[in-house]
């Protein structure tokens, strides 16, 4: 929770990662939810370090408690870096500060990316979309996610005027999607058919208040945020032992688009500008592999 001294101090920063440094929105909430977060790990306002040593024991101690890849604990090394440059350019610690030179946190290779293959994972799948102890909020989620392969910050910035239930499709809006573009994202059958059943059940019990009203909201009527979604998915998963996340449904929905079409539909898809992007998104089990070769070469 964000002091009351430190709210000016937080809406300056937003300003500044916004209007100097070029992030969107949502990325900048990114970085003050991460700096909020270490704040309530270690119980101090982040301005008390006084020097690298005592940086990298906090930082490796929160690494430990959350569960952190290299990644991630040197992605929060560098927002954090990046609100101590901001600190001293307007003199609220003083300049030039210690990490004024770098954190010092190594970047680290990324995990190997997890995806869902359509034929050889239809059962994991199955099991999935199809588990019956999950709300009809939750489902919708995991269909939107299987059928669309929408970012978890787009999912979470849909309204209810975003679903067009008779074209079935999405509606990703600029200020909510990723480099400030807007696109439509199609999505099928089944999918729509959960969505209008979860829609009606909105208006049935009125929760539905004007068309801006967020698609997707939590327990306590607020909308759903990424981190949310995450440990939604993350939690479910575990009830199943199934490793799970959104990126996982996005990664599986561009490899199983790319086995139909040419990349350039799965771009458009995924909201690429660069086909090079979408080509990272791309796996093939061995086994898919063999079955295309084989069609491939059955029809030369």
């Amino acid at each position: 929770m964000i002091s009351k001294d430190l709210e000016p101090i937080f809406e300056k920063f937003a300003h500044f990662l916004i209007y100097q440094r070029n992030l969107k929105p949502t990325s900048a909430t990114s970085y003050l939810r991460e700096i909020e977060k270490l704040q309530d790990f270690i119980k101090v306002d982040v301005r008390q370090i006084k020097n690298y040593a005592e940086f990298s024991e906090l930082l490796i101690k929160y690494r430990v408690e959350q569960e952190l890849s290299d990644r991630s604990i040197y992605k929060v090394a560098s927002m954090v870096k990046v609100y101590f440059d901001f600190l001293a350019m307007h003199e609220y610690v003083n300049s030039p500060h210690f990490l004024s030179m770098g954190h010092g946190f190594k970047k680290g290779k990324g995990e190997e990316p997890q995806f869902f293959d359509r034929d050889e994972d239809k059962s994991v799948i199955d099991k999935i979309l199809w588990n019956p102890y999950i709300t009809l909020r939750d489902r919708c989620i995991l269909f939107l996610l299987y059928s669309t392969g929408l970012r978890r910050s787009e999912l979470c910035g849909l309204n209810l005027s975003d679903i067009d239930t008779e074209k079935r499709w999405v509606h990703v809006r600029k200020t909510v999607g990723k480099g400030d573009k807007w696109r439509y994202v199609p999505y099928d059958e089944i999918t729509s058919m959960w969505l209008s059943l979860y829609i009606t059940s909105l208006h049935k019990f009125n929760q539905i208040g004007k068309s801006d009203h967020p698609l997707f909201l939590t327990v306590k009527g607020d909308r759903m945020t990424p981190q949310g979604v995450w440990k939604l998915l993350n939690n479910m998963g575990r009830s199943l032992g199934v490793k799970m996340n959104p990126h996982k449904w996005r990664h599986s929905l561009a490899s199983f688009l790319t086995q139909k079409e040419d990349i350039s539909y799965a771009a458009e898809v995924m909201g690429h500008d660069d086909i090079q992007t979408t080509k990272q998104y791309v796996h093939f089990k061995p086994a898919t592999v063999k079955k295309i070769y084989d069609r491939l070469t059955a029809s030369s």
